[in-house]
């Protein structure tokens, strides 16, 4: 067959899951003998793209996208700037491409939607098939965050398609039951090659007194719950230690960093007992699920993560939160829990670590299991069927007019309001200032800082690109009064760095900076920021919010 995938993630710049799954699954379809294309992008600054998987042709298209104030996207379109550019640059590659060379499908991830523009197209009559990795909106519910725009441009794409699929029966199971679809989402599990990972599962040491978490430190994970747990553990077990392997997050309660957070939970004692490690290479990774005993990963809802797959791969027992994937990929050899239930959660924990044999029994088991279960190859030949599948259904041909058939009011009714509220924006942004390379907000922070006479000294709350693109406004800012002193996060990772020629800074560091007024810059987490900015309030610092009011009144 000739497959192409369309992903804006893709080795050597992976960027997520979304590029892992079409790199493995690539590579193993050439090993097949299909002809594979994948559409990526390429930023100026990427890596060199040496390496890519044998057989394998990578299309990387020119990333350039319009800074979101030249288009009039900002407020809360600001972050799905990106997703619109990237769906016209898909769509005009892959017309472009088609109009050469017949590919016999194309698959899309909804991740983002890059497909929904190419799908409207009536020039387009590649049949396409959707593949779920997690939809956005319910990731923000899941961390509950606020939402982005656009993300119902992510059901219009599923809705449109002639086919879905999703790795696990969790994820094909929720977006059955939010969007109708052309039919049940087929579940097919993505390809992983264990013996990469870990050629050969070794024995825990036999002073081991470790357990490990993996993946970001965010609500959706579980890490909450673990903690909690933890504290009931030590009651019981006090020489059980834990490993925190993953990045940082702003998404502790109330805002801030989830690393400090928890931290700040733990007793004299107690904090002898956990190893924040950060994020890892897989190298690094491996080595540390050597190390330890058992895994814990108590996610609220993960879609089919690769951290199972390693862990199982290394050969070691999973406590997996039972409604994500995971049970898919552990069946009966998995030991699962309420991702809410700590009480229950310490107990499972306790019930392994008391019982060594039983804990390295199921991690032979699971290192046999992955092994035979997700192999590339057998993966890629049931991805094939499937594609089969939907090319015989359609006898080779889609068109848009059965595409448009299938989708309901209910997307239609969601998708609407996004396309005119963009439209909207752009056909009412202030050219004067865009032309002059101003960003629209920074009026507004002038607006609400600027002082009547003499100079106020001023930080950018948020380490992001929305704060990127106001420091590029600074000649402008400094016109009317405004100095800026520095940049402040709360990811640790970002201490002691710089954004351009700012200092980045913890909240407490800019409390004794002679602050004057912080600004809090950014459109999605502006209320995570506002919640956290009390130590300013506190210190007499004015705390500026720019998106707190209607997205029209936002953008200026």
């Amino acid at each position: 067959m000739k497959i192409g995938f369309v992903t804006r993630q893709f080795p050597p710049e992976f960027g997520g899951g979304v590029g892992t799954y079409v790199a493995e699954v690539s590579r193993a379809l050439a090993e097949q003998g299909h002809e594979v294309h994948v559409f990526t992008i390429r930023r100026p600054d990427d890596r060199p793209a040496d390496g890519d998987p044998p057989g394998v042709h990578v299309h990387r298209l020119r990333w350039d996208p319009p800074a979101a104030d030249a288009r009039g996207l900002s407020g809360f379109w600001h972050a799905a700037n990106e997703w619109l550019h990237a769906a016209s640059l898909f769509h005009d590659a892959l017309l472009d491409f088609a109009a050469s060379t017949r590919l016999d499908i194309v698959e899309f991830p909804e991740w983002e939607a890059p497909g929904w523009l190419t799908l409207l197209s009536a020039e387009w009559t590649t049949p396409s098939v959707v593949n779920c990795h997690t939809p956005s909106d319910f990731i923000n519910e899941l961390n509950q965050t606020p939402a982005l725009r656009g993300t119902s441009f992510e059901w219009l794409e599923m809705a449109l398609a002639d086919a879905v699929c999703a790795p696990c029966q969790a994820m094909a199971d929720y977006i059955d039951g939010r969007v109708r679809l052309v039919g049940t989402p087929r579940v097919l599990p993505h390809p992983f090659d264990a013996d990469a990972f870990c050629r050969e599962p070794s024995p825990w040491p036999a002073d081991s007194k470790r357990i490990a978490f993996v993946g970001r430190l965010e609500p959706r994970k579980g890490i909450l719950t673990l903690m909690d747990a933890m504290e009931r553990v030590w009651q019981i077990a006090p020489d059980v230690h834990l490993d925190l392997i993953g990045a940082d997050t702003p998404d502790a309660p109330g805002g801030g960093s989830m690393s400090e957070y928890l931290t700040s939970r733990l007793t004299d004692a107690t904090a002898q007992r956990v190893r924040f490690v950060g994020k890892v290479d897989r190298a690094v990774l491996a080595t540390h699920l050597a190390e330890a005993r058992f895994c814990v990963f108590p996610s609220r809802f993960e879609n089919f993560p690769n951290v199972c797959l390693e862990a199982m791969a290394a050969g070691r027992a999973v406590i997996a939160g039972r409604r994500s994937g995971m049970v898919d990929m552990l069946a009966d050899d998995g030991v699962y829990v309420d991702p809410d239930d700590a009480e229950g959660l310490a107990a499972k924990i306790l019930t392994l670590w008391n019982a060594p044999e039983r804990c390295a029994a199921i991690g032979s088991k699971v290192a046999r299991r992955v092994r035979e279960n997700f192999a590339p190859a057998k993966i890629a030949a049931a991805r094939v069927a499937f594609y089969e599948h939907v090319v015989g259904a359609y006898a080779g041909q889609s068109s848009l007019d059965r595409r448009l058939a299938r989708v309901d009011n209910a997307v239609w009714e969601a998708v609407m309001p996004d396309i005119a509220d963009a439209v909207d924006l752009m056909l009412h942004r202030r050219v004067d200032e865009v032309t002059q390379g101003v960003h629209p907000v920074a009026e507004r922070i002038v607006q609400k800082v600027a002082p009547e006479r003499g100079i106020k000294r001023i930080a950018f709350y948020g380490a992001g690109q929305h704060t990127r693109k106001l420091l590029s406004s600074q000649s402008y800012l400094e016109q009317h009064g405004l100095r800026i002193l520095a940049v402040i996060d709360d990811s640790p990772d970002q201490r002691g760095l710089t954004l351009g020629e700012w200092p980045i800074v913890s909240r407490s560091d800019a409390v004794g900076m002679d602050l004057d007024a912080v600004v809090l810059s950014s459109d999605t987490i502006e209320s995570t920021l506002w919640a956290n900015s009390e130590i300013f309030l506190n210190a007499g610092i004015e705390v500026v919010r720019l998106y707190h009011f209607p997205v029209r009144e936002a953008v200026g």
